[in-house]
């Protein structure tokens, strides 16, 4: 297979339509099925060719994808096994070098009880590849020191001291501040924001969009060197601020579902039984299989020392299941770490709790609104079974009372939670 035609530059479709003709010859070949698969209610990926037989379903993935598709191959191929062999085929080479999608599929294959057996192929041929064992696939997320923490303005905090202590007691705003930035959000809407430029700092105020147009206008702007922020310019920073949070209390900017749940559930955790503050983490930051970096949505360690990778989301998301999985790895494999970062002598268990909203955020009755992806529950079940999971289904985010309704150790959600296409 030429490059021009691996990574994409003759056009997807045309990609994906060569690909398909040619992976029923390659599964021969290779002694897999080659008989189509197909599944009411399940859409298939188009990147992808799903075969099998009573015994062995067969996933053949299309080259030139990106390795973010890639990886979601597991994903698909997981929820729709159903018991059989999955004999996984993923490209040799997919577009984008800042990931590796066969080390993450290896290293989360270690860590479930499917019976997966991976290939690699070259848009031709078949390979064999060696799994991983599971202290392997744990020493390859393995890190010296943790990642992340807040900006830390060091001499320059004093520039800014009257806005933080005025953005600290503004109500609607929720601090989230990353290693590079120091931000503030009403309703998971970015609003404030301060950065570090060069030998001073940059403070950006008003709704964070990334592009102008006459209905997103970029926010504003003060630079500041060796200097404080003048009076006017910290009333114009407020009033900015105070503009996008009545917007967004209307509704405007819509979106931000999410980062809307997780500001109630910081600030309203001991309403929905997690501790206070000193034990709760927010956006921390993990090495991800693939590489790179992600961002588990809250850390929180009880008082016997259990740790909560907890994992937010609303609606439909395939990758949901394996990324608490994700950080489940990391969290065992760097167990000395965490003890230390959270000031104890040990982690005891550590559990991934999947929380998943409710659609509009008011109601009070999740079996009114569809939660969760119709491959979530299988992809559960394939968890090993010596990894603790929860799920949890939050109501009332977008309220003062967020409630979670907890479905028991390792319960796998039926109806009416789990939301099946047509």
């Amino acid at each position: 297979m030429t490059d021009s035609l691996v990574f994409g530059t003759k056009g997807a479709h045309e990609r994906r339509s060569v690909f398909g003709a040619k992976a029923p010859h390659m599964a021969r070949a290779a002694g897999l099925p080659a008989m189509r698969y197909k599944k009411a209610g399940f859409p298939l990926p188009s990147w992808a060719r799903f075969y099998h037989d009573d015994s062995v379903l067969a996933v053949l993935v299309c080259g030139g994808e990106s390795w973010r598709t890639v990886e979601k191959a597991l994903a698909y191929a997981v929820a729709h096994a159903g018991g059989r062999r999955l004999e996984l085929v993923l490209p040799e080479r997919w577009q984008g070098k800042t990931g590796d999608a066969l080390q993450a599929t290896r290293v989360r294959a270690a860590f479930l009880q499917t019976d997966i057996r991976l290939w690699t192929h070259d848009g031709d041929t078949a390979r064999r590849c060696p799994p991983l064992a599971r202290a392997e696939a744990s020493g390859l997320l393995g890190e010296e020191a943790l990642r992340g923490g807040e900006l830390d303005l060091q001499d320059l905090a004093s520039h800014v001291s009257d806005l933080e202590t005025w953005a600290g007691t503004e109500p609607e705003l929720s601090a989230c501040h990353e290693k590079s930035h120091r931000t503030w959000r009403c309703q998971g809407l970015i609003l404030l924001s301060v950065q570090r430029r060069g030998k001073g700092l940059l403070v950006k105020s008003g709704v964070h969009y990334s592009k102008a147009t006459p209905a997103t206008p970029l926010p504003g702007s003060v630079s500041l060197v060796d200097r404080d922020l003048t009076a006017e310019e910290l009333s114009e920073i407020k009033a900015r601020v105070r503009d996008g949070i009545k917007g967004k209390l209307s509704g405007h900017p819509r979106g931000y579902r999410e980062h809307w749940m997780q500001a109630t559930l910081a600030r309203y955790p001991a309403k929905v039984g997690w501790h206070g503050p000193g034990r709760l983490e927010r956006e921390f930051p993990a090495k991800r299989p693939g590489g790179g970096t992600g961002y588990i949505d809250f850390l929180r360690l009880d008082d016997d020392a259990t740790l909560h990778i907890v994992e937010t989301k609303i609606g439909h998301d395939e990758m949901l299941v394996l990324q608490g999985l994700d950080y489940w790895i990391w969290a065992r494999a760097n167990a000395a770490l965490l003890a230390s970062h959270f000031k104890v002598d040990k982690i005891g268990r550590t559990v991934i709790d999947y929380v998943v909203g409710t659609e509009d955020g008011q109601s009070t009755a999740p079996s009114e609104h569809a939660l969760i992806s119709p491959y979530t529950p299988a992809q559960l079940e394939a968890i090993s079974q010596d990894i603790d999971w929860q799920v949890h289904m939050c109501t009332g985010w977008a309220t003062t009372s967020p409630a979670i309704t907890a479905l028991g150790a390792r319960t796998v959600p039926a109806e009416p939670y789990v939301h099946h296409r047509t």
